[in-house]
């Protein structure tokens, strides 16, 4: 049975059990980072699937590290991995200062700046844009300058 089945199946039987919860994020998570873009995007969709939820749902993949799983994701070469990896982030910006804090800390603000900056897709940069977006509109003043800061730099580096 292929990665991306096992993930799928893992997730159609786990009950809402911690366990069970635990074993589908572990599994999710480290799909993120399979050699296979096809379990790679089987996983993102998944924790796209997740971060669509509230805060505390988020917060569980991020507390399991999705966040440096993502920034990986966003230097990739498949457009549909991009696209959904800058979407997953999307959601994850729209969510609470703290979920804002550690996209910040995660580094990903100037690898969303980059993607945009040198991605020719415009679907692409349409949801990095939603991504950086979502970010400076539920942010703190502080992490909307620091923001605009990455912005600005790497804009006057291209």
């Amino acid at each position: 049975m292929s990665a991306a089945r096992r993930i799928t199946r893992v997730r159609a039987h786990a009950s809402h059990t911690g366990l069970a919860s635990v074993i589908l994020i572990e599994l999710t998570v480290a799909g993120g980072s399979h050699e296979s873009p096809s379990v790679q995007h089987a996983a993102l969709i998944t924790v796209g699937n997740i971060v669509t939820g509230d805060d505390d749902q988020t917060q569980v993949l991020i507390n399991h590290g999705v966040l440096s799983r993502l920034r990986k994701l966003l230097s990739h070469s498949k457009k549909s991995i991009l696209k959904d990896a800058c979407f997953t982030l999307s959601n994850i910006a729209a969510g609470n200062k703290e979920q804002i804090q550690a996209i910040i800390d995660a580094r990903i603000v100037p690898a969303l700046v980059m993607l945009y900056n040198t991605s020719n897709k415009p679907e692409v940069r349409i949801e990095a844009t939603w991504a950086l977006a979502n970010a400076l509109s539920n942010g703190s003043d502080e992490q909307i300058r620091y923001a605009a800061v990455v912005a600005l730099d790497a804009r006057v580096c291209v």
